[in-house]
């Protein structure tokens, strides 16, 4: 075994930047077009190379403990002639070879001959120097693309020849006894062992590349996450102050009409109680069926308005099913007289007395009725309840109202329950309505632990329906 070497934490050049950019045809070390196409996505194209991406640093140490237990110096080089790793170089090169201008070309012509080589394509290559040393070099890839080469050098196939070196001491001018001596360091290494010890080092090399591209990749992985979440999270807090800052401006809005509006109604009480022609009879019916629906409209946004704050408060009292459908009917009626269509109401049986909020499923329900009516012209609505799941506590009740009405698109059904959405703005001028009682209905769901839905048929009809979680008496 060759004597210890002391290694230097600061690696040195085992081929000069210069030499080999001057010796090398122009090589660009680029990614293959799966590596462009990533790097383009995440904005690094053009920024990056391999030495930039890949740490070797971390193999300095462990070429160092190579070159101390087996006398081999290691090195990897980039194509663009950076050293990214390397241990100590052998003494006799870098205090004698390297540093007459003679032996110095010759060391560059071993190094010369070993990177055209690779560049060339091939595989492995060895080569022996001028000044009685060999050197040899393999390409690094990595998903098919050459990012560098390692080399080992500086050792002899057999044991040297004493002449020739002490001949080339005399010729050089170099020190006899330190020369000899720095030369009794070089390692002898078995030419066949060569291939198997290159095998070993660009295993590891190419282990390292690997686990430093996942690194990469996973790095910018969660950059990209992360600036993501941020956008979304900025995205969210101003959707939500917009959102407080509509529902703020609607409960206003709707606070300062009711002053008016109260004015007038009551200004129409009075005038009814005036004789009045028929004629001015017929416009105060209009009038006060006018403040009605204006009154109507205002409790719609500031119930939605203490719903979104979250300030709706759903007392608890116990209440019958069917009894709770046949005041739903009732409250629709004339309307539905009006368009000559009939409203039925069908409760499951084994659906008895239970504990919620009867008042906000009433609502819920007459949101679902006044639609179905609104946009039925001809057959019949039919407001049924079913029993869902249950256990000795709750039940899970679904409420469904069915029309025969002109159907909804499935394109235009994830629009249906949006604040102020209509499936087409002309709707709203053919049919009426502001677009808040289908969220208002899916709003109240959700309070009460259940959620809303739409199944429909363009031409055929809708069954709209909502589910609540009720406490049993």
């Amino acid at each position: 075994m060759p004597p210890s070497i002391a290694t230097s934490a600061k690696p040195m050049l085992f081929v000069r930047t210069p030499q080999l950019t001057q010796m090398r045809d122009p090589l660009t070390a680029s990614w293959n077009q799966d590596i462009a196409a990533r790097e383009a996505e995440d904005g690094s194209a053009g920024k990056l190379d391999m030495a930039a991406l890949i740490d070797f640093s971390q193999m300095n140490e462990t070429f160092a403990n190579y070159l101390e237990v087996v006398g081999l110096p290691v090195a990897i080089i980039d194509p663009k002639g950076k050293v990214l790793a390397s241990s100590k170089w052998q003494r006799l090169c870098m205090e004698f070879h390297r540093v007459n201008a003679t032996t110095l070309a010759r060391c560059i012509e071993s190094d010369v001959s070993l990177s055209r080589q690779m560049e060339e394509g091939k595989g492995y290559a060895i080569y022996r120097c001028r000044n009685g040393l060999t050197d040899c070099a393999a390409p690094i890839r990595v998903e098919g693309q050459h990012i560098a080469n390692l080399f080992i050098g500086q050792f002899l196939l057999k044991p040297p020849d004493l002449e020739e070196f002490e001949r080339q001491c005399a010729d050089f001018g170099f020190e006899h006894d330190v020369y000899l001596e720095a030369l009794a360091e070089v390692p002898i290494i078995d030419e066949d062992m060569v291939p198997a010890i290159m095998r070993l080092l660009v295993g590891l090399a190419n282990q390292v590349a690997q686990q430093s591209l996942a690194a990469h990749r996973l790095r910018i992985a969660n950059e990209s996450l992360s600036e993501r979440n941020i956008a979304l999270s900025v995205a969210k807090e101003a959707a939500e102050a917009a959102n407080v800052a509509k529902s703020a401006f609607l409960a206003n809005i709707s606070h300062e009409m009711r002053t008016p509006l109260n004015h007038v109604t009551g200004l129409a009480a009075l005038i009814r109680r005036e004789p009045l022609t028929p004629k001015q009879a017929d416009r105060m019916d209009k009038l006060e069926a006018a403040s009605r629906n204006l009154t109507g409209i205002i409790e719609t946004i500031l119930e939605l308005t203490r719903i979104e704050a979250g300030k709706l408060d759903i007392p608890e009292e116990p209440f019958s099913i069917q009894e709770l459908l046949n005041e739903v009917v009732a409250a629709v009626r004339e309307q539905a007289e009006a368009k000559y269509l009939q409203v039925i109401a069908e409760a499951t049986p084994e659906l008895h007395d239970l504990m919620g909020g009867k008042r906000h499923l009433k609502q819920a329900l007459l949101n679902y009725v006044s639609n179905a009516i609104r946009f039925t012209e001809i057959g019949c609505i039919v407001i049924r309840s079913r029993l869902i799941e249950e256990d000795d506590s709750y039940a899970l009740v679904r409420f469904e109202v069915e029309d025969t009405g002109i159907g909804i698109a499935p394109e235009d059904q994830s629009r249906l329950f949006s604040i102020f959405e209509q499936v087409d703005n002309s709707s709203t001028r053919k049919y009426g309505g502001l677009g808040m009682g289908l969220a208002m209905t899916r709003k109240i769901a959700q309070i009460m632990g259940g959620d809303s839905g739409c199944d429909s048929r363009p031409g055929v009809g809708s069954t709209f329906w909502f589910e609540a979680r009720l406490m049993k008496v």
